[in-house]
């Protein structure tokens, strides 16, 4: 990974590529790991712990997520206890079960 500075969009892309190496090599994948790979390899702007927060939530890649299902997502076959908002065009759906009887 080449050092320098980067735009808005593409620290979005690095945090959602280190976020995903992490995840698949079973290392600690939450925000203060990724701001500390971003900062070993000098990757600038640094964004703050709540920007990557964000980035993450918007990509679904939350909650041991490795992005967005829309199998996932068919309100009629889960009770989902939390939700994100990814910009999908539908909301994510996490803690998901099985709909009991009364689809609750």
């Amino acid at each position: 990974m080449s050092s320098g500075r980067f735009s808005r969009t593409e620290i979005e892309q690095v945090v959602i590529m280190i976020r995903l190496h992490l995840y698949n090599r079973g290392f600690l994948y939450g925000a203060y790991a990724i701001q500390n790979l971003m900062k070993r390899e000098a990757i600038f702007p640094l964004p703050s712990i709540s920007t990557i927060k964000r980035i993450l939530s918007r990509n679904c890649l939350t909650h041991r997520r490795t992005g967005y299902y829309p199998e996932d997502h068919d309100p009629n076959a889960m009770n989902c206890a939390a939700t994100c908002d990814c910009g999908s065009g539908t909301r994510c759906s996490f803690y998901c079960k099985p709909a009991g009887k009364n689809g609750v």
